[in-house]
């Protein structure tokens, strides 16, 4: 398997692949890139795919365990955190990757940094989804801008894909320098399927986020 030009292209003879979503936390921990990388990965499995979630064995903000085990039918793999709680590695990351086709990393931190070397040494293609970077908050702006146009830039255009989920998120990472596609997030209607209620004043119904 090749990414070519931001599209998978499949070997020849070959329907199905290996595929490792690489995040830094995910199921049962709730939240937007969570359920963006659980709905891609079981939507996956239904297309015939083998899929696995990489990620890390604690939650970020409180350092709760995470358990492994199989959610929404995708198995979780829980490796050990490394490094800086916002910049953070997995140890033992790059082995977990090493017989999978491709790789598709989300978020723009250390794990993006450690599967591009495990792409040099297993030869498995990286595309990255940098779902709006580190740069939601104003907090270090200037320390946050000089990183993204040198280790983030360098790590983002080493990828042989790189995956926007919107226009702003890839004019928010210009600094980059990354040329890559948009590919929106896809929303989960199944969750909605049957419910019905009466339409009340002042409700909102959103699919994203209001900021």
């Amino acid at each position: 398997a090749i990414l070519r030009g931001g599209q998978l292209v499949l070997p020849v003879g070959r329907r199905a692949l290996q595929v490792a979503q690489v995040c830094r936390i995910g199921w049962p921990h709730r939240g937007g890139m969570e359920s963006v990388v659980g709905g891609l990965s079981s939507a996956l499995v239904r297309r015939g795919h083998a899929v696995r979630v990489v990620t890390l064995d604690r939650a970020i903000t409180t350092g709760e365990p995470l358990p492994a085990g199989i959610y929404g039918g995708v198995p979780y793999t829980r490796l050990p955190r490394v490094g800086p709680r916002r910049y953070p590695m997995a140890r033992g990351l790059a082995l977990a990757l090493r017989d999978v086709d491709v790789v598709h990393v989300h978020g723009l931190d250390g794990l993006l940094h450690q599967a591009l070397l495990a792409r040099r040494l297993f030869r498995v293609p990286v595309g990255v989804t940098p779902h709006g970077g580190f740069l939601h908050t104003r907090r270090n702006r200037v320390a946050k801008e000089i990183w993204l146009r040198t280790g983030a830039s360098a790590a983002l255009r080493a990828a042989d894909a790189v995956w926007y989920t919107s226009t702003a998120d890839k004019q928010a990472l210009a600094g980059a320098r990354a040329e890559g596609d948009v590919l929106p997030d896809g929303v989960d209607v199944e969750s909605f399927a049957g419910v019905v209620r009466a339409p009340e004043p002042g409700r909102w119904l959103v699919f994203g986020r209001v900021d």
